[in-house]
């Protein structure tokens, strides 16, 4: 993941906080990495919390998982046609590394006769 402003990976950081009645308070999130490393001078001060991607990823997988169930033939069709695209692909490469040797093996047998 990236942010849009400055287009740098955020990296994951975690704060440890004590709390006055001396439980361990942990807080999570993902910050921008320019903003960090380059003494708050490089980007503006990018957190989201951790939590908060996760939701965001969760719906997000959420509402694919949905429509794959909607539209299930819809996403079968679009299955095979890609895998099937792909292999005429692969089938006009391998026809033409097929006569490209068979030029070859003609001739080196005219080279032998």
């Amino acid at each position: 993941m990236a942010y849009a402003d400055c287009g740098m990976k955020i990296r994951h950081a975690t704060q440890r906080k004590t709390r006055k009645n001396g439980t361990l308070y942990e807080h999570v999130n993902f910050a921008c990495g320019t903003y960090s490393r380059s003494s708050h001078l490089g980007c503006k001060p990018h957190i989201i919390a951790e939590k908060t991607v996760i939701k965001l990823a969760l719906n997000e997988i959420r509402g694919y998982a949905k429509l794959a169930t909607y539209n299930e033939e819809y996403i079968i069709q679009n299955i095979i046609a890609q895998h099937t695209s792909e292999s005429k692909a692969s089938k006009k490469t391998f026809d033409a590394e097929l006569r490209s040797h068979n030029k070859r093996l003609v001739m080196l047998n005219g080279m032998i006769e």
